[in-house]
């Protein structure tokens, strides 16, 4: 759900899955323009799981990241 989203927004993105050692659905998103890095998203932090609701503040810190970079 999260990569379809961020190739959505931004079709020239390239979108990498790692597992996380002995993580159940302890999921990351961070996001590298350039030479800058910030994780966006952290379950293993305190956020949520992404369902419909998690997926629109992801994609606002997404395109806050994106224009601020």
């Amino acid at each position: 759900m999260v990569s379809q989203k961020v190739k959505e927004l931004y079709p020239n993105a390239q979108v990498e899955g790692k597992a996380i050692p002995g993580g159940s659905g302890a999921m990351e998103v961070t996001v590298t323009v350039g030479e800058k890095s910030q994780k966006i998203w952290s379950k293993l932090g305190g956020d949520s799981r992404i369902d419909q609701n998690a997926l629109a503040e992801l994609t606002k810190r997404l395109q806050q990241f994106v224009d601020s970079s």
